[in-house]
């Protein structure tokens, strides 16, 4: 049975943390499906659209055949949610389904996965990632990557904090985002 892991998320924009986590569903599954968050209004905390987010992703890894990258509608239920995510994995038949994740009790999309799971065929790995998996030190101060660090930096033009969050070959694009 061939492996699909399944990473949902904003990634707005993607950062070194993303990049390892997707690097290592990548050496551990068959087939990686990346679902990002339709943000359909562009603000501080969501900057970019899904293509330019897809854009990056795919400049990133695009010697790789198994990565699949997506959109996902927010909705209003967390059924309907469920179902969007249900749909976007059907082409995949025959999986065992592996969902990395950081937060099992409390997330709220987690949470809204195993509450209806059925539609996910029942069988659903919930493996657990490090959200804090790896960090930086800057001007002596330790941080851990995130998104929310990243736009920070992007706001302020700090282009070697941005450097020390992003990918080498992902930064010129993403500061021009922010120009």
């Amino acid at each position: 049975m061939k492996k699909l892991w399944l990473f949902i998320g904003r990634m707005n924009p993607p950062h070194k943390w993303h990049i390892t986590v997707i690097k290592k569903a990548l050496s551990e599954n068959d087939q990686v499906l990346v679902l990002l968050w339709d943000n359909w209004i562009i603000n501080e905390s969501n900057p970019l659209t899904f293509e330019q987010r897809g854009k990056l992703l795919k400049k990133y890894f695009w010697e790789n055949n198994n990565l699949n990258i997506n959109i996902i509608k927010d909705t209003k239920t967390d059924l309907e949610w469920v179902q969007n995510i249900a749909s976007s994995i059907q082409n995949f038949w025959n999986i065992e389904l592996n969902i990395y994740w950081w937060d099992f009790e409390k997330d709220s999309a987690i949470l809204a996965m195993k509450q209806y799971e059925i539609l996910l065929w029942e069988k659903v790995n919930y493996i657990p990632v490090d959200r804090f998996l790896e960090t930086i030190i800057y001007k002596g101060e330790k941080f851990h990557i995130s998104a929310t660090n990243l736009r920070n930096a992007l706001r302020n033009w700090n282009r070697e904090f941005v450097e020390k969050f992003c990918n080498e070959e992902l930064v010129e694009e993403i500061i021009n985002y922010f120009k």
